[in-house]
């Protein structure tokens, strides 16, 4: 199947924190691109019962008439029952599933929010994650968040950390990157799937300094700086003041701190 002659349908959720365990979701964003390029979307406020931490409410701007109708707004299980209708064409094979972190973060969450209210959360077969398709395509891009991912690629962002214009952009930055990537959709999968899984092992492994991938020249698996400056920079050609302020970090992992002191010895 070409994914590039189906809807697509991005979803993204504001949310109290990042933990999975304890966040709720205030803000579900839903947007569905036609393949003529047609895109539409809308939000759901959704009252999250607990308090939106001040901190939260300062860095994204949530002014108080937006808090008066986040608070109240009905409960998770309206917009759980919008957000199932929705998906309906994905689950049926008619539609893509876009997300972008979506794997780690916004369908887990979702799908415990549902958990708690007694319900469940039906989710497609395939679903694409956006982060992992700028991972692929753009490995060596400083900060992969969404609004830097957009903008690395020029696409204009007026607007962040409201869920309907995050899925608009997600949307753009898969546009963006249409021509780069496979259009079967199965070979797409694959992609979002591996990147991802790659992804979470290096995380495991180093943490965020470093990422690891196969280097076609020297025939090897090879370490890349994954942070800051010097991102996209063989490790092995790292200047020893990387390599000193990386080692005190309380963040490097025990493995990732070793590729270090191994590199320093040389």
């Amino acid at each position: 199947m070409d994914w590039t002659q189906i809807p697509w349908i991005a979803i993204d959720t504001e949310t109290t924190g990042l933990d999975l365990d304890t966040t709720k979701v205030y803000e579900l964003g839903i947007a569905r691109r036609e393949p003529n390029g047609t895109v539409t979307a809308r939000s759901v406020w959704i009252n999250p019962v607990i308090p939106i931490p001040a901190e939260l409410i300062k860095k994204f701007r949530i002014s108080p008439a937006a808090q008066r109708l986040i608070y109240s707004a009905p409960p998770f299980v309206l917009a759980l029952i919008q957000l199932q209708a929705t998906l309906a064409p994905c689950i049926a094979g008619q539609a893509l599933l876009l997300t972008y972190n979506g794997d780690r973060y916004d369908l887990p969450l979702l799908q415990r929010e549902a958990a708690r209210i007694g319900g469940a959360l039906a989710l497609p077969e395939v679903a694409i994650d956006g982060l992992a398709l700028v991972r692929a395509a753009r490995p060596n891009l400083q900060r992969k968040g969404l609004g830097h991912a957009a903008r690395a690629l020029e696409i204009t962002v007026d607007v962040e950390h409201r869920a309907d214009a995050d899925c608009k952009t997600t949307i753009a930055v898969v546009e963006k990157l249409m021509p780069e990537l496979p259009h079967e959709l199965d070979l797409l999968q694959r992609v979002s799937r591996e990147t991802g899984e790659r992804w979470e092992s290096d995380y495991k492994r180093f943490g965020y300094f470093l990422r690891s991938s196969f280097d076609r020249r020297a025939g090897k698996e090879r370490l890349w700086i994954n942070f800051g400056q010097l991102v996209g920079t063989p490790l092995d050609r790292a200047p020893r003041w990387w390599v000193d302020n990386t080692l005190v970090s309380p963040k490097l992992t025990p493995e990732g701190k070793e590729a270090l002191l191994r590199l320093r010895r040389t």
